[in-house]
């Protein structure tokens, strides 16, 4: 294995740039359309817990696909949807009382398929890795109903 190479600050500022690129460009229609996209101040402080937790899985995607071609990339985020709606649905099978998971398991694959051709564009790995991870947190806080 090699080291895991460390950030710097351009590429902290792009992964910033990437995530209000990401809110803005879904916040866009979201408001209007499918879910609250301005956090309550309750949700607000439970964002970037949900962003820090969310880091390394965006990280580690952003450090395989850095060199991976076109099929390498698709076959990842097959890989990636397929873990996390099986994750999903193991979820809800377990705890039947989180049905309306199984309403929102359409849109992991378009969401992982835009974070992956954004991942593509980007191609700096702490980039994409801060920018996805502070996005997925925002979905997951906007979304969900957690309990605040």
């Amino acid at each position: 294995m090699t080291p895991l190479p460390g950030p710097n600050a351009s590429s902290l500022l792009q992964g910033l740039g990437l995530f209000a690129f990401l809110w803005v460009a879904f916040g866009a229609f979201a408001q209007a359309v499918w879910l609250q996209w301005w956090l309550i101040p309750s949700r607000l402080v439970l964002w970037l817990p949900l962003a820090a937790s969310c880091f390394p899985w965006f990280l580690a995607t952003g450090l395989v696909q850095q060199a991976a071609t076109g099929r390498q990339r698709f076959l990842w985020w097959l890989g990636q949807t397929g873990a996390l709606i099986g994750g999903l649905l193991l979820t809800v099978v377990i705890l039947p009382q989180l049905g309306f998971v199984f309403i929102l398991l359409p849109l992991f694959p378009l969401i992982l398929a835009i974070l992956s051709l954004v991942n593509r564009s980007v191609n700096l790995a702490w980039a994409y890795g801060v920018g996805a991870a502070l996005f997925w947190g925002w979905l997951l806080a906007a979304g969900f109903p957690l309990s605040v």
